[in-house]
């Protein structure tokens, strides 16, 4: 049972299922190579093609599992995090351009296996394999119209490529461009964060290679005790589930953050105002009264409007003749 859960849980990561393939896929094409120099076999015969399909699948894998070491680095870690998260990003737009590719691939399959009377000189759609690989070069630009004379309908023909490469080079590309760039941004938004994710998985992975009893004798100098201390981020908002919602809605909550900032400072900035205006509306009103008790003559008479500053700020003529 231990052995199952530790194969589970290593099978767990993406990254050891693809070094455990490419390993396999690697030792056959070395076994392969073995037998056919001690045989003496020779380039040819079916152990020499094993070999070289084995030999073939093994470079490619080779090849993505230096990706994995490239996240070690700054400039590369965010890049390699980058095409995952596209890759990933991409997966049910790749089934949907499969259903639809091996659904036209069925159409012209039937179109032109169906002319018995003609000896064809294309051969796209012998076999489905070459009928799948024949469909799809038809979104990179790999036809002929003349093929398509050799067809049970011509008219049906094109008119089903034509609708093929619009929705496949039209609509189903720029869609795919549009998700690529989205996840583009989204991860340029975490760069550092990648960066630090893709260092850790690679120091988790060598960590992994380090014997128990090793680890508990270095503990105090590899492992050190470490006190951390999260905080949320000023720039996530407090009802926030931290996830994208695509390039438009981020730009439409930062602006929307910037508006409530600044209609919180003008509106503090109008309450001062207003205190300081009926603060000193006050302060005259009361020197206004001050002064009227110091000279009780004859407001009349005097041809002299004195005037008294209420609290709303205006001056009210107190006779006649000030008006």
């Amino acid at each position: 049972q231990k052995i199952v859960n530790g194969v589970r849980e290593y099978l767990a990561d993406n990254w050891n299922v693809l070094n455990a393939a490419t390993l396999v896929v690697a030792l056959m094409s070395l076994l392969l190579q073995a037998v056919l120099l001690i045989f003496n076999l020779g380039d040819e015969g079916p152990g020499a093609r094993t070999h070289a399909v084995f030999g073939a699948l093994a470079a490619p894998l080779l090849s993505a599992n230096m990706l994995f070491y490239l996240q070690g680095f700054t400039e590369s870690g965010s890049l390699v995090r980058m095409i995952l998260s596209v890759t990933f990003g991409t997966r049910y737009f790749a089934m949907l351009l499969l259903i639809i590719i091996v659904g036209f691939t069925a159409s012209f399959t039937l179109l032109f296996r169906a002319n018995d009377n003609v000896d064809l000189e294309f051969d796209g759609y012998t076999s489905p394999g070459r009928a799948f690989v024949t469909t799809f070069g038809f979104l990179l630009g790999a036809f002929d119209l003349s093929e398509f004379e050799e067809s049970v309908s011509f008219p049906l023909a094109a008119s089903l490529l034509l609708i093929f490469l619009f929705v496949g080079n039209i609509v189903l590309l720029n869609l795919l461009i549009a998700i690529m760039g989205d996840k583009y941004d989204q991860v340029q938004e975490h760069q550092e964060a990648q960066t630090n994710y893709a260092r850790c998985a690679l120091v988790n992975e060598y960590e992994r290679l380090i014997a128990n009893h090793a680890k508990d004798e270095h503990q105090s100098l590899w492992y050190p005790t470490w006190l951390f201390k999260l905080h949320r981020s000023d720039a996530l908002r407090e009802n926030s589930d931290n996830s994208w919602s695509g390039r438009i809605a981020a730009m439409k909550e930062i602006v929307t953050e910037k508006v409530d900032a600044v209609s919180t400072k003008l509106g503090d900035v109008h309450r001062s105002l207003e205190a300081k205006l009926k603060a000193q509306a006050a302060a005259s009103a009361a020197e206004g009264g001050r002064d009227a008790a110091a000279d009780p003559g004859d407001e009349a008479g005097a041809g002299q409007g004195r005037c008294a500053i209420q609290l709303d700020g205006t001056a009210q003529p107190q006779d006649a003749e000030a008006h």
